[in-house]
């Protein structure tokens, strides 16, 4: 007779190879294979043969798609015949019992293929989970009925289970985007978490019958770079679920603050010049996690259909918009006109157009094999500054310039801040991110959508012609935090460099350069000197070159203030500085 198995020593054995350095997707694989023997053991151990006849075994949820994590619930189907014999509820409750022994969790449900289906009507996580079932033991004729009997149901109800998994997709990044969830991320649930992997699959098998990335890449639905991004994401999200197992002694899919330090050392990581070891890693956290989310939009976008009655447009010879998406009909293109690269994304912004695959099937190639001269290249950097003052939400784009590796491109510098975060409660976003949020916030009070909550920033905003300025000042202001401190010099000093590398207008280089360096200045005044002293304004204003310059520093303060985070902007704060600027203004 074979030993039984030793779940307590396999679990053990595969804690140490965690520790060791073994990948997520090795753990989560073996230790479900491990749970899969301890389910046949006890099954074979206690059921009748009458029983194997009546009932099917099956894997679903995280279990069924090998995801267990140490302390993973076992997601189990007990599948069973509409007759049964009066010994199965017995049988029942002893093998459900054999897991608790082993202090395994266990999330089983028992029913007929009819309740199946009628459940999977009635709850569409239950019909989810579903999606992914494996036979374990028992009845395989009886499995096959399930598989295939749901097969139809999914087939049969297709276009409503889509709708409700992109509205639930959706719901989800709203309850996410909360500014705690951004700061000690759900690994799971949180945007560019698993819960997003498991959509574009969900997806690939409701509508295409594709269960697997590699599906999704022979139908053309994804690029093999963005196959490669969410399989590495993937086993990088898994290799912290274990560990965040084994240090909770728990499930726990939370990356709470006081882990983050402890996921540091356990990376191998050490502080270096200005960046912390946490915020190494929370880099490749947030790099991972944004190729997730990015990716995942581009998916959804590209199965949703097209907007048939927009009209035909020729933008450029080889370069069309149809049925509300961008398309190009040639390869070379943009090696003959590099411009195009960015004059896409304006296309895109002017005619809230999304891109077709082929688009992004170029895009990374090209902008790979031209990357060393797109950032002197002139009619490059025109076009770019024509896409910053479009009036229109750019906050996509520019996410999609970053995955595609265009804003790197033109800014080499940026790749100091990419995906970089901050390891305190007051920067919600990496600081990338949340230099593109200040954009935004100067783009509402361009588009008037804060008039009636700010109409003094507004009428101020309306006062100011350097646009250009304002918008290049906003792109490079937390440049510095990449490079070292003081920011705001570091930062101004480097910006330099950019713009005249640019060859931008001497006038223009100045201003954004001393935005940069006093972008704080407004803030920091308002908040810890006393305003009603005549020193403090004076001095404010002696730093202040004229009312051009206070009028952009005013928005800017706004702007930032209000991209960091709810714990940085208030009302009060606000109105702190909208004193001081008017106080400043009158000297």
């Amino acid at each position: 007779m074979n030993e039984m198995l030793d779940l307590n020593k396999e679990k053990q054995t595969l804690i140490q190879a965690h520790l060791n350095g073994a990948s997520g997707k090795e753990i989560v694989w073996r230790y479900t294979q491990v749970i899969d023997q301890f389910v046949k053991e006890q099954w074979a151990k206690i059921a009748s043969a009458q029983a194997n006849a009546e009932v099917a075994l099956v894997a679903i949820g995280g279990y069924g798609r090998k995801e267990m994590s140490f302390h993973s619930d076992v997601d189990l189907l007990i599948l069973h015949k509409e007759q049964t014999s009066p010994e199965l509820s017995e049988i029942i409750v002893e093998f459900v019992q054999s897991f608790w022994d082993q202090r395994l969790r266990l999330d089983h449900s028992f029913r007929t293929l009819k309740e199946c289906l009628k459940i999977a009507q009635e709850d569409f996580s239950a019909f989810m989970s579903m999606l992914t079932p494996r036979f374990l033991t028992g009845n395989p004729q009886l499995y096959e009925e399930f598989r295939s009997s749901l097969q139809q149901y999914v087939a049969s109800s297709r276009k409503e289970a889509l709708e409700i998994l992109l509205r639930k997709y959706h719901q989800r990044h709203k309850q996410y985007s909360d500014h705690i969830y951004l700061l000690e991320p759900h690994i799971k649930e949180g945007v560019g978490g698993l819960r997003d992997i498991h959509t574009i699959l969900w997806t690939g098998i409701i509508q295409f019958g594709v269960s697997n990335l590699d599906g999704l890449l022979q139908k053309g639905l994804l690029l093999e770079r963005e196959k490669r991004d969410l399989e590495k994401a993937i086993d990088f999200l898994w290799k912290i679920r274990n560990h965040l197992h084994y240090l909770s002694n728990r499930e726990n899919d939370e990356l709470s603050f006081g882990y983050q330090e402890e996921f540091a050392r356990f990376w191998g990581l050490e502080d270096t010049g200005i960046i912390k070891a946490v915020e190494k890693f929370m880099r490749l956290f947030f790099t991972h996690s944004f190729h997730i989310k990015h990716i995942a939009h581009l998916f959804l976008d590209r199965i949703l259909e097209t907007n048939k009655s927009a009209p035909a447009k020729t933008l450029v010879p080889g370069i069309t918009l149809k049925e509300g998406k961008i398309k190009i009909s040639r390869e070379d293109i943009f090696s003959k006109d590099p411009s195009l690269l960015v004059k896409i994304y304006t296309w895109a912004a002017q005619y809230k157009a999304k891109f077709d695959i082929s688009v992004h099937a170029h895009l990374h190639r090209i902008i790979h094999s031209l990357n060393p001269l797109l950032s002197y290249n002139l009619k490059v950097r025109d076009t770019f500054l024509e896409f910053l003052s479009t009036n229109a939400n750019l906050l996509p784009l520019l996410e999609d310039m970053t995955y595609q590796g265009l804003l790197c491109a033109l800014i080499p510098e940026w790749q100091c801040i990419l995906h970089l975060p901050q390891h305190n409660i007051y920067h919600i976003y990496t600081v990338d991110l949340h230099s593109f949020h200040v954009l935004q916030e100067i783009k509402h009070l361009q588009t008037g959508e804060y008039k009636d909550k700010f109409p003094v920033l507004t009428a101020v905003f309306q006062q100011i012609r350097e646009i250009e300025v304002l918008f290049l000042a906003a792109l490079f202001h937390d440049l510095g935090k990449g490079i070292g401190h003081p920011h705001q010099e570091t930062g101004a000093k480097k910006a330099r460099e950019i713009l005249v590398r640019w060859q931008l207008p001497e006038e223009k280089v100045e201003a954004i350069v001393w935005l940069i360096e006093n972008h704080l200045l407004l803030s920091h005044t308002a908040q810890r000197r006393d305003l009603e002293e005549e020193k403090v304004i004076i001095d404010t204003a002696e730093k202040i070159d004229n009312l051009k310059h206070l009028e952009m520093l005013y928005v800017l303060s706004f702007a930032d203030a209000k991209a960091t985070g709810p714990r940085a902007f208030s009302d009060w704060k606000m109105a702190l500085i909208t004193e001081l600027f008017f106080k400043v203004k009158q000297v």
